[in-house]
C-alpha cells in the first residue's frame, strides 16, 4: 500500500529513505533561499511555508520510525525554527535519538556539552523535566556541571519544580552552586541567613 503526505496526500516514495529524500530536499531549497537573502525564517511566504509544513511532515513520519538523518535534519529544523516552531524541547530529544544511532554532529551535541541556543542539551532536558533523557545524557558523558548563561541542570530542575531530575543530578554529583556562590542544597553560607539580626 503506497503512503501519501499527511497534508497533501499526494503519494510518497517508498521506504524511509523515500521519505527523508523528500523532506530534505524541499528544506534544502527553501534553506538555501534564506541563505542566499530571498526569504527569511521569520517571514516565509504562504507557498514555501506550505512547503515546509510538508517536509516537516514527512521527516517526522521518517524520524517516528527511527531514520537517524532525518532525526537530525528535524532536530535542526525545531532547534533554529526553520519552517517550524522552535521547540528546543523537542530538539534535544531528537537530537539524541540520531546521536544513539551514530550520528556525528548529534553526538556532540547530546553527548559532549554541545549548545544548543546557548543551552546544553542536558540543561534542556533537565528544565522538561525528562528524567529519561537526562539519565541518557549522562549516562553518554553528558557535563553535569557545565555552567550555561541559565545555571546549571540541576539548579533549572530545581527552580522548575522538577524533583525527579533534580533527585538524580543530586545523586549523580551534578554542581548546583549559584551565580551568588550559595549551594542550592545544603542550607548555604553559614550567617546569611541570621544576616542583619542582633
Amino acid at each position: 500500500m503506497l503512503q501519501t503526505c499527511p497534508l497533501c496526500r499526494a503519494e510518497l516514495p517508498p521506504g524511509l529513505d523515500g521519505l527523508y529524500d523528500l523532506g530534505a530536499r524541499t528544506y534544502k531549497r527553501v534553506r538555501g533561499r534564506v541563505n542566499r537573502g530571498e526569504l527569511s525564517w521569520a517571514a516565509l511566504p504562504a507557498a514555501q511555508q506550505v512547503e515546509m509544513d510538508e517536509a516537516a511532515a514527512v521527516l517526522t513520519e521518517a524520524a517516528d520510525q527511527g531514520h537517524m538523518l532525518a532525526q537530525a535534519w528535524l532536530a535542526q529544523m525545531c532547534e533554529y525554527g526553520q519552517g517550524v516552531a522552535r521547540n528546543l524541547e523537542r530538539a534535544v530529544v531528537l537530537y539524541q535519538k540520531a546521536a544513539e544511532q551514530g550520528h556525528a554532529r548529534s553526538r556532540r551535541i547530546a553527548a559532549l556539552g554541545g549548545m544548543v541556543e546557548g543551552r546544553t542539551s542536558l540543561y534542556v532536558a533537565a528544565w522538561s523535566g525528562h528524567l529519561e533523557v537526562v539519565r541518557a545524557l549522562v549516562g553518554a558523558g553528558g557535563d553535569k556541571s557545565m555552567r550555561t548563561p541559565y545555571g546549571t541542570p540541576l539548579e533549572i530542575a530545581q527552580r522548575m519544580g522538577h524533583q525527579g531530575v533534580a533527585h538524580f543530578l543530586s545523586g549523580a554529583g551534578a554542581a548546583a552552586v549559584t551565580t551568588g556562590g550559595m549551594r542550592a542544597k545544603g542550607g548555604g553560607k553559614k550567617g546569611k541567613k541570621n544576616r542583619g539580626r542582633r
